[in-house]
């Protein structure tokens, strides 16, 4: 496969340019969809843990906000119990002087004031309040107890001398009050009814004079037991309260009795002190930590949903009402965020798949666009390429210079110029190389000296006019190596020969040969050229050596010729 997509890139260069322009706006339109769907990807999951933070802070400050109400409402509620119990308290007395105060004045014509008296009494014994533990007594000044519905019979008798549990004498103690200021409140300490142990409590009552009767009547509290009757108020109010999908309010002690509780386990008033999570977590401890900090605390932990039962992360804040040694908290689930991210998430794909559609439409479009031009621009090269390939063979074979006004693209004008450039230059070289070739080849020819060109290996590759008329026989051939030694006679001068191969110095060197026109006598250099040829040149000196014989012959001849004439003289 990559061996044809090598052969096919290989091509021309219109079609590479094609491919790899077009290849290049799909790979870029590839990469842009790629760097964008990431940019996408990055950016959601960014804004997703920013989601999931700012909803799980949104989510503390709703669960801390709740609990601050509740612990507020608590305070506010705890704050006032005592003085709400006493106006309560003078409340129900004023009341009871308006009956007692209603009967008396109807009756004091009519009736004695013993007969008044049982009818105030009659009426007031009967009410009830507090869940049926408040009642209305009433004493004389005397100390003497005229009505007690809860033990009538002290009714009658003089309980000056009773004390509390604390040897308080109360009826003396209610006396002097009256006495002093006509009304006011009181406290005594008793042991409840149907209660066992030593514990004693604080009872707060309101007296108040009735002038007409001399009596005073009253009616009185356990605190302990107004404050139950509070809590258990505000427990009911409690219990109702809910913010976000599954928030609500529970409460603990500090030594770990559910107060309130919502669970399929547990009930209200258990110890789940060594209570954990699915984790192994001890929550209610994890609770107390939390509640020590004034300010409160957040505590993760792992809890069973309300609605679905499923066990998933959940935050609660948690503070602390040390008068009562109370552990309030509240607590939201933590999934939700996650359910909201799972929808956030999908609607993002819907919409980057959208856009992913959009841009491929778009990007599309501009690839249809590339394509276009690259074709139009890939054809433009084709056509310039193809004139200059046409030119360029022509050129080549022919001589002809390039026209570089028949393409249209600069960078074929410009190496058309510098090829233009270059076929002068070796139309002037071949021009040259003819003319020197065929001064060579006339000098060669003509020249009378033997010539002839061997290789390294001495073989006869060329040799001249004067050469073939020395050597060659009527067949026209050499020996294909230069071997001449045979051809050599006995004379001393001979010896040269080897000299000339060994040295192949250039040096002309007489050497006497037995030729097809007889024993010659002739001077011959070997020579080494730049082009790896060998170049033999010989001359033939015979004649020459003949004609100097005869000079040196005649010369003695003179010689002798004169000096006989010199002689006769």
């Amino acid at each position: 496969m990559m061996k044809k997509v090598n052969d096919f890139l290989q091509g021309k260069i219109s079609r590479i340019f094609f491919l790899y322009s077009t290849g290049f706006a799909v790979m870029a339109v590839v990469m842009m969809g790629i760097l964008f769907t990431i940019l996408e990807v990055n950016t959601f999951e960014k804004n997703t843990r920013k989601m999931r933070e700012d909803y799980i802070e949104t989510r503390k400050n709703l669960s801390k906000a709740e609990v601050e109400k509740v612990v507020d409402y608590i305070n506010i509620n705890r704050l006032f119990i005592e003085q709400n119990m006493k106006d309560n308290l003078q409340d129900k007395v004023e009341q009871a002087i308006r009956i007692m105060d209603n009967i008396y004045k109807i009756n004091r014509m009519s009736a004695s004031k013993e007969t008044i008296k049982k009818m105030i009494k009659d009426a007031l014994r009967p009410y009830r309040f507090y869940e049926g533990r408040g009642y209305y007594f009433i004493v004389s000044m005397q100390g003497v107890e005229e009505l007690y519905p809860v033990k009538p019979e002290y009714e009658g008798q003089n309980l000056l001398d009773l004390k509390d549990e604390k040897g308080n004498y109360v009826i003396k103690d209610e006396i002097d009050i009256i006495r002093k200021h006509g009304e006011g409140f009181v406290t005594d300490y008793w042991s409840k009814p149907g209660l066992s142990g030593q514990m004693i409590y604080p009872k707060t009552s309101y007296i108040k004079h009735y002038e007409p009767l001399n009596w005073y009547i009253g009616c009185g509290e356990y605190l302990d037991n107004v404050i139950g009757d509070v809590q258990n108020e505000m427990k009911e109010h409690i219990r109702q309260i809910r913010f976000g999908k599954e928030g609500y309010i529970f409460i603990n002690t500090f030594d770990g009795v559910a107060v309130i509780i919502d669970s399929e386990i547990y009930k209200e008033g258990d110890n789940i002190w060594e209570m954990t999570d699915s984790d192994g977590l001890k929550v209610i401890q994890e609770e107390f930590v939390a509640a020590q900090n004034p300010e409160g605390d957040f505590i993760w932990y792992k809890w069973k949903k309300l609605t679905s039962g499923d066990v998933v992360q959940k935050v609660s804040f948690i503070k602390g009402i040390d008068e009562w040694q109370w552990m309030v908290g509240g607590g939201v689930y933590v999934d939700e965020i996650e359910q909201i991210i799972s929808e956030e998430r999908d609607l993002m794909y819907a919409a980057l798949r959208r856009k992913l559609f959009l841009s491929f439409i778009v990007l599309l479009s501009i690839i249809l666009v590339v394509f276009t031009i690259a074709r139009r621009i890939s054809d433009r090269i084709k056509q310039d390429f193809d004139i200059f390939t046409n030119e360029l063979v022509l050129a080549v074979h022919q001589g002809e210079l390039l026209n570089r006004e028949d393409y249209k693209l600069k960078e074929l004008q410009e190496v058309s110029s510098g090829i233009n450039s270059i076929l002068d230059t070796r139309l002037k070289t071949e021009k040259l190389l003819k003319d020197s070739e065929s001064m060579f080849r006339t000098i060669f020819e003509k020249m009378p000296v033997m010539l002839a060109v061997l290789d390294q290996d001495l073989n006869y590759k060329r040799w001249n006019i004067e050469f073939e008329r020395i050597f060659l026989d009527q067949s026209k051939t050499l020996p294909k190596r230069y071997n001449i030694q045979g051809m050599l006679t006995s004379v001393a001068s001979n010896d040269n020969y080897f000299l000339l191969i060994e040295k192949l110095d250039g040096q002309f060197r007489e050497l006497e040969l037995k030729t097809k026109k007889g024993v010659r006598t002739q001077n011959w250099a070997l020579f080494q050229t730049d082009a790896e040829y060998l170049i033999l040149a010989g001359l033939d000196i015979t004649d020459v050596k003949e004609k100097n014989l005869k000079l040196v012959e005649l010369n003695a001849t003179k010689d002798l010729l004169f000096s006989i004439i010199a002689h006769d003289l």
